[in-house]
């Protein structure tokens, strides 16, 4: 009987083991702050599991050059829903502006996070923003266009809305749970061939 018992733990215990091994290391923060990819700095949102480039990446660069340097590390340039997806992840109403920044990243010129996202439209794109003073995320549809010059311009901060996929490492709390549930049964079974 007492044999049996590992028998019927086995599924349990990779049920348990495949559902926890999903769980981000950081389960109860929605942004952490993601490693460099290619030299750029990133973040990584756990509700989606996406890589996001820093807002701080670029300077003084034109849209066009920004997401051809991202694409060459495998970044896509984001598309609105991609961008409000990520805002859910970033509440602004109660003062969280500032705490991002350590992870975000913003621009060197003014407490602004900014940057470019695809709107579908080939020569022009729309930018999402926030300043330090705002509650909510803004939106201007339309109105970068891929042509503009930022030196020494009003743009020369403005960076892009860009991502990749990232992988989820598992915490090391899952990992124990699944060498403790190996290694019972590994002890049942020695335990079963003396007998």
């Amino acid at each position: 009987m007492l044999l049996s018992r590992p028998r019927r733990l086995l599924p349990v215990t990779i049920f348990a083991a495949v559902l926890f091994a999903g769980t981000p290391a950081n389960s109860s923060a929605q942004v952490i702050a993601g490693g460099n990819v290619g030299g750029f700095g990133t973040f990584i949102d756990t509700q989606t599991g996406l890589q996001w480039l820093r807002l701080d990446n670029f300077y003084n660069m034109t849209p066009f050059a920004m997401v051809s340097a991202a694409a060459a590390q495998g970044f896509t340039l984001a598309t609105l829903s991609e961008v409000q997806l990520l805002w859910s992840s970033l509440p602004l109403g109660g003062g969280q502006w500032l705490s991002y920044q350590p992870i975000l990243g913003d621009s060197p010129a003014r407490d602004l996070y900014w940057g470019l996202y695809d709107t579908g439209v080939t020569t022009e794109q729309g930018w999402g923003y926030a300043y330090s003073f705002q509650t909510t995320w803004q939106l201007e549809l339309d109105q970068a266009a891929w042509s503009f010059d930022p030196p020494g311009g009003g743009r020369a901060d403005l960076n892009i809305w860009a991502y990749q996929s990232a992988e989820v490492v598992p915490e090391p709390a899952t990992m124990t749970l699944l060498a403790t549930g190996l290694a019972g049964m590994a002890a049942a079974r020695r335990k079963k061939r003396k007998a």
